[in-house]
């Protein structure tokens, strides 16, 4: 749902879904026993929720806004890791 003014006030709130394509890791660098110069790749990362979702807000004037997101959705299933719940705070620029 949006709202806009017509001196520029800028406001929107909505949802937003997720589903987990894919997730890895990735290391290059220097081995901490030998010192040899490594890469280790993992792609198989087990224990992550595949679905997230959350509410999102946006609040500007004219060219610049705020934008948050807070996921209600854990990162982890339930009894594999800590509870955490991802927030996401940005800067919009948008051109006339």
């Amino acid at each position: 749902m949006r709202y806009k003014s017509p001196e520029g006030f800028r406001f929107a709130i909505g949802a937003r879904v997720g589903v987990k394509i894919n997730a890895h890791t990735k290391f290059k660098g220097d081995d901490l026993i030998d010192g040899n110069n490594i890469k280790v790749k993992d792609c198989d990362l087990p224990n992550i929720e595949t679905w997230r979702f959350g509410p999102t807000l946006q609040v500007g004037y004219k060219w610049v806004s705020v934008v948050g997101f807070y996921s209600v959705t854990k990162v982890f299933e339930k009894g594999s890791g800590p509870d955490i719940y991802p927030i996401s705070l940005g800067l919009s620029l948008r051109p006339f």
